[in-house]
């Protein structure tokens, strides 16, 4: 076996960055409604195609297409609880994990009819910076990756707060562990399921956001955001569902270890 090169090292760990912050949200999905999103990256899906072709194909500016975009997928996210999740409220949680199977083809049957995506499959993804940055020898950065060096640490940072240092952070893990206490003391755990789904849409287009400009095309939808899934799951199950940090961590290890499988055995599906 040979070790990977520092620019495929780099790479690895860039993409688990995002997969770790993916795994965040299905971690935070699960501490405060007990239910495993099968859906968070598909979910992403709804905002960030229609990030691309806002800018690409609508010449929307970008970062005015960004913030539409994150809100829509936090909206989707937000319909997701109050329709399909809020129904199955006091379903067992097995149940609630089928129907979030189901909200993942909703969200790709979403995706596939947007206009103008079928003209999409010859244009590049739209990221913030172009060019490369070369710190040290050996190494290129592109400006995907510079968003994302970016962007996750922010985004982990405002997560952590958000459960640590707000009253309805609080009371997430709270209305997950005792519904019945945190209803005694005002607190819905219907109106924190929502805002969790909603945080957890908008997650997932960030992420989905952030891969898609790595990958710089739309041409396989259809599976990235399974593909996309399988990763940040294992991340979730490795931190027991319970640790955000972990998970991010997580994220990064696989990131890693797929580059280095990737190197030794790419003629090996």
């Amino acid at each position: 076996m040979e070790m990977p090169t520092l620019q495929l090292l780099f790479d690895g760990a860039v993409t688990g960055l995002v997969i770790g912050l993916l795994a965040m949200g299905i971690v935070l999905v699960h501490r405060s409604t007990r239910v495993i999103n099968f859906a968070v990256a598909n979910m992403g899906l709804v905002g960030s195609v229609l990030f691309a072709l806002l800018v690409v194909r609508w010449d929307v500016p970008y970062w005015l297409a960004l913030i539409v975009s994150l809100a829509v997928g936090a909206l989707f996210g937000a319909i997701v609880d109050l329709v399909v999740v809020r129904r199955l409220f006091t379903a067992p949680r097995v149940i609630v994990l089928v129907a979030t199977i189901g909200v993942a083809q909703l969200a790709l049957t979403v995706v596939t009819a947007y206009p103008d995506l079928d003209d999409y499959t010859t244009e590049s993804y739209p990221v913030p910076w172009t060019g490369t940055w070369s710190p040290v020898d050996d190494l290129q950065i592109s400006g995907a990756q510079r968003s994302v060096l970016v962007t996750v640490p922010i985004a982990a940072i405002v997560l952590g707060w958000f459960l640590g240092g707000t009253v309805l952070g609080k009371t997430v893990k709270a209305s997950a562990g005792n519904p019945e206490l945190a209803r005694l003391n005002g607190i819905s755990p219907k109106v924190v399921s929502t805002a969790v789904w909603a945080i957890a849409g908008l997650l997932g287009t960030l992420c989905l956001i952030l891969i898609s400009a790595q990958t710089k095309s739309l041409t396989q939808i259809a599976t990235l955001g399974p593909t996309t899934l399988l990763r940040a799951l294992a991340a979730a199950v490795i931190a027991r569902m319970v640790s955000f940090r972990i998970a991010l961590l997580a994220g990064v290890g696989l990131g890693l270890l797929q580059s280095f499988v990737q190197f030794n055995w790419l003629d090996q599906p």
